[in-house]
């Protein structure tokens, strides 16, 4: 696997690359990782990383300029090792991860096949995180477009990680549907909710909920092109509506000090707790405070990593959008945030998710048993 991303940072992208790792290697696959030299080493993931020569650190989703100098040095690590241990399969992941494996897979006379895992589309992600602050954005947009058109032609094949992805490409870009297929994000059965309620009490207490409080979830970046701005804004108009309610945001991002200073107040009385980053393998003890989960992200070609996480542990779900549709029956979907309030006043929740809904199709399990098949069938194309 080739991955362009500070590996591991507790985020969606790491979270679905993790779980790959974890159950291919069940399968009897020797996964090996290569990626920057930043991030959390975990005791499964068998990681190659860059060399350190820089003091870039950022974890947070997105561009940035440093990632130009990071990708050419991980372009020397993939050759290198691609020499030392020739791949029978190439796992891309990320744009830049994709190039990186093409020109080396060029540079080493590899036959392996490239796998694609495809997370959003380049060009709208780069307009969410990014464009939309220069003029000229929408023709940066077309370029970037382009770009994409360009880079899709590279794999052999492309695993969508939401269903809007997956029609994106098609629709846009005229990408082959037989060369893709769909593997959403999913859970890791092994890491249930198995919360004892006293634990659920010392967890609440220690970081701060008063006792009778309705809690309200979020779990994710903090950032814009997330869409959680518009849960923030709501704070006041919610706690005026409900007093007897806490917000509880989980993770970092670029708007975490903005908005912990604005909403100063509301963290002082309990109504707001901004934990900061949280493990991965810590969120199932945060999911049993909840009584509902939030996902605001709007119109994105992005999966969403943390709404199968919320189902899994069997918390009523508001969003604005589903990234898959399969989902849309468990989730209570929202055509604007300010919709929560009636919620929120009443102290109420939206339909629960159906505790027969048969979760195994979103198990990592069977996910990795879905590539696999994808490897076998392009390892039997190529040799």
């Amino acid at each position: 696997m080739v991955a362009a991303t500070p590996f591991f940072a507790d985020r969606g992208c790491h979270i679905r690359i993790y779980n790959e790792i974890k159950y291919l290697q069940r399968l009897g696959y020797d996964v090996e990782l290569i990626t920057y030299h930043v991030g959390r080493n975990l005791g499964e993931v068998k990681a190659h990383r860059i060399s350190t020569c820089t003091r870039y650190a950022n974890f947070l989703p997105g561009a940035s300029w440093h990632k130009i100098y990071l990708d050419f040095l991980l372009l020397i690590k993939v050759v290198t090792h691609f020499i030392k241990r020739p791949p029978a399969i190439i796992h891309a992941h990320l744009y830049e991860g994709l190039l990186v494996a093409w020109i080396a897979k060029i540079v080493t006379l590899s036959k392996a096949p490239i796998i694609f895992d495809c997370q959003g589309s380049l060009a709208d992600e780069m307009y969410s995180y990014h464009l939309t602050k220069y003029p000229g954005s929408r023709a940066l947009y077309t370029l970037f477009c382009f770009l994409e058109r360009l880079l899709l032609l590279l794999p052999h094949f492309i695993l969508c990680s939401s269903q809007r992805s997956q029609s994106t490409l098609t629709s846009r870009y005229g990408t082959d549907a037989e060369k893709m297929s769909l593997v959403p994000d999913g859970f890791d059965p092994e890491l249930t909710l198995s919360t004892k309620d006293s634990d659920v009490i010392k967890l609440r207490r220690s970081i701060g909920v008063p006792d009778e409080n309705f809690v309200v979830l979020y779990s994710g970046t903090l950032s814009r092109a997330k869409g959680v701005h518009h849960l923030l804004d709501l704070v006041p108009q919610a706690v005026k509506a409900n007093e007897r309610i806490t917000f509880i945001f989980i993770g970092y991002g670029d708007l975490l000090d903005e908005y912990r200073n604005a909403l100063s107040l509301y963290v002082q009385t309990g109504n707001v707790i901004f934990t900061g980053q949280i493990s991965y393998f810590d969120l199932p003890t945060y999911f049993s405070i909840a009584a509902l989960a939030v996902d605001p992200k709007h119109s994105s070609t992005e999966s969403s990593a943390k709404m199968t996480l919320y189902l899994s542990a069997s918390l009523p779900v508001v969003c604005l959008e589903s990234p898959n549709q399969d989902l849309e029956p468990y989730v209570t979907k929202l055509s604007s945030m300010d919709e929560i309030l009636p919620l929120i006043r009443a102290g109420a929740l939206p339909k629960e998710p159906r505790r027969t809904f048969n979760l195994t199709s979103y198990s990592w399990e069977v996910l990795a048993e879905k590539i696999s098949t994808t490897y076998l069938k392009l390892l039997r194309k190529t040799t």
